[in-house]
């Protein structure tokens, strides 16, 4: 590797520029939105603080009467995929706390994200995990909001009580 750089040096005023290539950058632009950055609509948000040997994060609690909706500066925008770390720090609610890795893929919680026109519910486990929508082309728009499933709505769509 020496050698090839003593050679690079040596040759320097041998290399040309690159050639201009008109090209558009069509890459989409992507943002990241916290529930900080969303307006609290209903309830509140209880910042944890929360670790194990691998993370170290700063989570927010959505609960049963918090709802949160999107910033306007994200209509438009595709949701591609959100953060979820459910956990037994600082609980109310009463339930068995999961001891191993199957409990924990069993323990979970599910939350609605709805827009004017699509609905979506997704399940998180008792873990830390990133998931992906991308069974959805899910819109953002300036009614989106967040909020916890305690009512089930995935079951109410399955039987057909919900019409989107």
């Amino acid at each position: 590797m020496r050698n090839l750089g003593i050679n690079i040096i040596k040759n320097i005023d041998y290399f040309q520029l690159s050639k201009f290539i008109d090209c558009k950058n069509d890459n989409p632009k992507f943002k990241i939105c916290t529930p900080v950055d969303m307006k609290l609509i209903e309830g509140n948000l209880k910042l944890i603080h929360i670790n194990n040997s691998v993370y170290d994060e700063k989570i927010y609690r959505i609960n049963n009467i918090t709802k949160l909706k999107f910033p306007d500066l994200l209509n438009h925008y595709t949701l591609l995929a959100f953060h979820s770390w459910n956990n037994k720090e600082d609980r109310k609610e009463n339930f068995n706390i999961p001891q191993n890795w199957n409990q924990c893929i069993k323990t979970y919680s599910s939350i609605i994200i709805q827009s004017k026109t699509q609905i979506l519910t997704k399940e998180m486990a008792f873990l830390n995990q990133f998931i992906n929508i991308n069974s959805i082309d899910f819109k953002i728009d300036n009614e989106t909001i967040i909020t916890n499933n305690n009512v089930n709505i995935i079951l109410m769509l399955q039987f057909g009580i919900i019409k989107r």
